[in-house]
């Protein structure tokens, strides 16, 4: 006995809100850089208050952006943290301090999602229908 089945597969997850930058994306996305705020690094607020939220990015502007999430010093070819326009900034192996440690510091994303996973999951997982394993 044959049995065939037809589904629309895209159909389904528009139901569910998971169509690329849907519903369920966005509220992903945005519920990931509200619980990264506490981690990112803030001395006068410049790098927490530049990000800009995508639909499925969240992206922080800034010169020093890159340096900051990475967590090494950066020097130019003279050995200042300060480079002229053009130059390019070597490693210098030393790891930044950060004002608001050690909450706040380098790679925020991964320590914040170490920390939030699971309540990030439970909702994704409610706003789409589902459950959390």
């Amino acid at each position: 006995m044959k049995v065939v089945f037809n589904f629309d597969a895209e159909q389904i997850l528009r139901r569910r809100g998971l169509q690329p930058n849907g519903p369920v994306q966005i509220m992903f996305t945005n519920e990931c850089a509200k619980l990264m705020d506490p981690y990112v690094p803030m001395q006068d607020g410049t790098l927490k208050n530049n990000r800009v939220i995508g639909p499925d990015y969240i992206r922080y502007q800034g010169p020093h952006a890159q340096y900051q999430y990475r967590g090494m010093l950066m020097l130019a070819p003279n050995g200042s943290a300060w480079a002229k326009l053009g130059e390019r900034k070597h490693d210098s192996g030393k790891e930044l301090t950060y004002h608001g440690a050690p909450m706040r510091g380098k790679e925020w994303d991964k320590r914040m999602w170490a920390d939030h996973r699971k309540g990030i999951m439970q909702k994704v997982a409610s706003a789409c229908g589902g459950k959390v394993k």
